[in-house]
């Protein structure tokens, strides 16, 4: 239960951090970012680890390393980003589930 709780708060910690980075210009920070997927991903890992394969093991790790990865970081969060628009709706339903608390 420990793990889960942690994985919660670390969960919700990123989603806040992500609302914040879009939302106030100059303020990404790259380092965080990487560090908290890296954290996240060792949590939910840890926690579903005796009720995954391997292979699934690997996804995880796989999708948590391409979006922690700080180049997608960096195209992601780039003011004059492609993704700006994604992000954007992306954003919105973050605020959505931390206003709910689902997160």
């Amino acid at each position: 239960m420990k793990v889960a709780k942690q994985l919660q708060h670390k969960m919700r910690a990123l989603a806040m951090a992500v609302v914040s980075f879009y939302e106030m210009e100059f303020s990404y920070d790259r380092r965080y970012l990487v560090g908290a997927f890296d954290e996240t991903r060792a949590l939910l890992s840890d926690l579903v680890r005796s009720h995954l394969t391997g292979k699934s093991l690997g996804r995880i790790d796989y999708v948590f390393g391409f979006f922690g990865k700080p180049e997608t970081l960096d195209s992601v969060f780039a003011s004059d980003s492609v993704h700006r628009e994604c992000l954007g709706r992306i954003v919105k339903d973050l605020h959505e589930a931390l206003d709910k608390e689902s997160l």
